[in-house]
């Protein structure tokens, strides 16, 4: 990193979106087929991604 910018802090920005991303492919639908089959390993990442900030946010921010 440098003083401005904290490379765990952008871990944790990561984390974040990894964890959006998983849920936009979990809900995201196509008209004629509707939502994804996996969509409940998709969320089950969304949680993950969760749990793995809240395990690290304490100590970085």
């Amino acid at each position: 990193g440098s003083e401005g910018v904290n490379t765990l802090t952008m871990m944790l920005d990561t984390i974040d979106l990894l964890a959006e991303l998983a849920q936009q492919c979990a809900s995201h639908s196509h008209p004629s087929v509707g939502t994804p089959t996996n969509a409940g390993a998709f969320n089950q990442t969304a949680a993950k991604a969760g749990q793995t900030r809240s395990k690290y946010q304490n100590i970085i921010a």
